[in-house]
């Protein structure tokens, strides 16, 4: 059976209840779930195929103009407004079925349409910026990334125009294939400002929830005060006695959620300081240079300012942090 987000599945559903008003309540979420199981792989399909557009240096065969002419003309027109450019609509004499439109600033940039959900783009950025605009102003969520052999290059703007946007990626490169293209830096450098806000909130939302679960918490304190006694004595029974709850801790689910989040973006927060110690994350920083960067990285952990002034988890998280760095620092200096 094809599978569904959340919201995929409540929007779903309140078509269902609408097309079967005959249905009593009480046997609605039976009937939607039989329909979801004999009907799923279509409406994946139809899912997919509506949020969806495909982007390639080729020009697919054009759709029968159904009304989605108007409606990409309109797209277009928002995002020349939303980016302040001037794509303008000419005729293409090789392909008259399709609509093309040409950057009035360069005439290099060119986007065109065979239907909604179909698209080419050829050029600089401003060119990718604008196509994906306008599939975000018809209501798309996200690019399927075409072959792109004649231009390889493409990948990296139309990345990189993804993710100026917001917009989610199928079929895409791994950002590292795209290192040898000049947009790599501003691309990695958006997908980890992104990742480090992201990983960090899923890490203190689990901190949060953990202060919920009382088994979790009972193991926590058992396991710092098995800590203190062993540390004080270091007897048999104090070792057996500290391994048997960190055993325990380690296999309750809190715990393991909390470890989880924590390497995702303690591993983050290492990318972002390599990176940033490399290439610099605002446009300030390409007044120095790596070793410039490094050393305000090194004073920046040295001090415990922020430290000071944090009390518990907060306390804590910023600690940890200023390790993490400490590690990137540290393999940095023994090169």
């Amino acid at each position: 059976m094809a599978n569904f987000t959340e919201e995929e599945k409540k929007e779903l559903r309140e078509k269902f209840k609408n097309n079967h008003p005959e249905i009593e309540e009480k046997d609605l979420e039976q009937k939607f779930s039989e329909y979801l199981q004999d009907n799923g792989d279509a409406l994946r399909k139809e899912l997919d195929e509506t949020q969806e557009i495909t982007v390639d240096e080729n020009i697919s065969e054009a759709k029968e103009d159904d009304g989605w002419k108007k409606e990409v003309r309109e797209a277009v027109k928002k995002a020349n407004t939303d980016l302040k450019q001037e794509f303008e609509e000419y005729k293409d004499e090789e392909h008259p079925e399709h609509l093309f439109f040409k950057d009035k600033k360069n005439d290099k940039n060119i986007i065109a349409f065979a239907s909604k959900s179909e698209g080419y783009v050829e050029g600089e950025q401003a060119a990718f910026d604008e196509l994906v605009k306008t599939a975000q102003n018809m209501g798309k969520e996200t690019v399927n990334f075409g072959k792109f052999e004649k231009h390889p290059e493409y990948k990296a703007r139309l990345y990189l125009a993804c993710l100026k946007f917001g917009m989610k990626m199928k079929n895409a490169p791994e950002i590292e294939e795209l290192k040898e293209y000049p947009e790599y830096k501003e691309i990695k450098r958006i997908d980890l400002k992104s990742k480090l806000k992201t990983t960090k909130e899923a890490f203190s939302s689990s901190l949060a929830e953990a202060k919920n679960d009382n088994d979790y918490l009972a193991l926590r304190d058992a396991a710092k005060e098995a800590r203190k006694k062993f540390d004080t004595d270091n007897s048999d029974a104090n070792k057996t006695a500290l391994e048997n709850v960190q055993k325990a801790l380690k296999e309750n689910k809190t715990y393991q959620d909390i470890e989880q989040k924590k390497k995702a973006y303690h591993d983050t927060l290492k990318d972002a300081a390599d990176f940033y110690i490399e290439y610099g994350f605002a446009k300030t920083d390409s007044r120095e240079d790596a070793e410039e960067r490094r050393k305000k990285l090194e004073n920046h952990v040295k001090s415990d300012e922020h430290g000071v002034a944090e009390r518990g988890d907060a306390r804590n998280t910023y600690t940890q942090e200023r390790l993490v760095i400490k590690e990137v620092l540290s393999r940095r200096n023994s090169r």
